[in-house]
């Protein structure tokens, strides 16, 4: 990494491609919502290309807090990430609970991983 860019942890940067990786299948041409139930409870909040640009937005705010070295916008886009992680499992789990029980529980552990880690 160039020293002109912080340290980046870890968990920060795994947390930060996964919600990057959801948003680009979330805006990708096959209509993933309608293709698996766990998505259901975010069908009903929002369309998929919202969650889509919305998690693309987010990775783009947090490579932003990087190039601009802003700790505090830093520490909250990773709390954001923890949430996101968090609502996807609960989410999952509220739409399927017999077939996702393991995704679910993978999801919200980062989920609960990356709100439970601080930045030093």
């Amino acid at each position: 990494m160039p020293s002109h860019l912080p340290a980046v942890t870890v968990t920060e940067a795994i947390s930060a491609l996964v919600v990057l990786s959801h948003g680009c299948v979330f805006l990708s041409p096959p209509n993933t919502f309608a293709l698996s139930i766990n998505y259901r409870v975010m069908q009903s909040i929002a369309p998929e290309w919202f969650w889509g640009g919305a998690f693309v937005a987010l990775f783009a705010v947090w490579v932003l807090t990087l190039i601009r070295k802003m700790p505090r916008l830093r520490k909250a886009m990773l709390t954001v990430f923890g949430l996101c992680l968090l609502g996807m499992g609960v989410s999952f789990f509220l739409s399927n609970v017999n077939t996702t029980i393991g995704y679910t529980l993978i999801i919200v552990g980062a989920g609960s991983l990356v709100a439970r880690v601080q930045m030093r």
